[in-house]
């Protein structure tokens, strides 16, 4: 064997080494899906059947909705994932464009994946469940209207877009938004259009509560800078028990946010791999962008940003124009 073929081990080992990864997340998603797709139609016989009875029982009814209803949520996640795992079959390289891309009335597709978040979210968890503090917050919010704005007002529509993907984005934006926020005010969504490019930003207060000193005291301490300041402030909403002055409270909010795409971070309990998978997949295979940011630091507003092709269509055959010999038009950036 020359040094060559020794060299050229590593880099064949590692390619192999993720084909097989991708098989794997291929064949559990393959095997779970068609569980949670039989469950689908199970309940969905069920409800006709039920309709069908002369006095049916209201609380089967409503139990076999809510199992259908929880079982759609799941369905929306197998099909990221199936997507996921095609695009990383796909590689870098040229990509066959998906056969089902379709037209997204986003004024109709997000209030609908607003909906979905307050029908399944609405579950009761064990008091022994670590997550239940973070589900009981949740669910104090399930109610709280969404107010959707567009810009310009006339373009409401993704031209070509993979629906699960999408689905699966709005959904954790959504559920993140009414963990964190105050309850105060409106869940905000705004909907940028600019060429062939389409920013989605999802826009939520945050729950800060501001503590003033008991009488006869001249203030209270700040946990990270140590000055006694007149009032302090805490991130009501996290596993945060520390109370900052408002300087050292901005701070810790942006870095908080500039970590928030990172894997394993997470305020909330949880694994925190929602938001790092959302920014991989839209960087890496829908030519898509992610950002956020504080919005309005008087009403402590936050947002988080995507940036996606209005027609995924046509930015993969821009991108697949790359590898032809023909001079092209490339795909431009999307604006930060």
């Amino acid at each position: 064997m020359d040094r060559d073929q020794k060299h050229d081990l590593p880099s064949r080992s590692g390619a192999e080494q993720t084909r097989n990864w991708i098989n794997l997340v291929a064949g559990l998603t393959h095997s779970i899906g068609n569980e949670v797709r039989a469950i689908h139609d199970e309940t969905s016989s069920m409800l006709d059947i039920i309709d069908k009875m002369p006095h049916p029982p209201e609380p089967l009814w409503e139990q076999t909705r809510f199992i259908q209803d929880i079982n759609r949520v799941r369905l929306g996640f197998i099909n990221f994932l199936e997507e996921f795992a095609e695009c990383l079959k796909s590689g870098q390289g040229r990509r066959p464009i998906p056969q089902n891309l379709k037209e997204i009335p986003l004024d109709e597709f997000l209030p609908a994946i607003r909906d979905k978040v307050g029908r399944f979210e609405c579950r009761n968890l064990d008091p022994d469940d670590p997550n239940h503090q973070v589900q009981l917050q949740l669910n104090k919010h399930l109610e709280l209207p969404m107010v959707i704005q567009f810009d310009p007002p006339d373009q409401t529509t993704l031209r070509s877009g993979r629906i699960p993907v999408l689905e699966f984005v709005a959904y954790e934006f959504i559920k993140n938004a009414l963990r964190n926020c105050s309850g105060k005010q409106a869940l905000k969504i705004v909907v940028e259009t600019r060429g062939e490019w389409v920013s989605i930003l999802f826009i939520n207060d945050l729950n800060i509560h501001e503590k003033l000193p008991p009488p006869g005291k001249p203030g209270l301490g700040c946990s990270q800078c140590r000055k006694i300041v007149p009032k302090v402030f805490h991130v009501g909403n996290s596993d945060f028990s520390d109370t900052f002055c408002e300087p050292c409270l901005r701070v810790q909010i942006d870095e908080n946010l500039g970590r928030s795409w990172e894997p394993g971070h997470t305020s909330q309990g949880g694994k925190g791999l929602g938001l790092f998978v959302i920014r991989h997949f839209l960087e890496t295979f829908y030519f898509g962008r992610t950002h956020c940011g504080v919005t309005q630091w008087k009403d402590h507003e936050v947002y988080f940003k995507i940036t996606i092709p209005s027609d995924l269509a046509a930015a993969i055959g821009r991108h697949n124009a790359r590898f032809d010999t023909r001079p092209t038009t490339p795909l431009t950036r999307p604006p930060r």
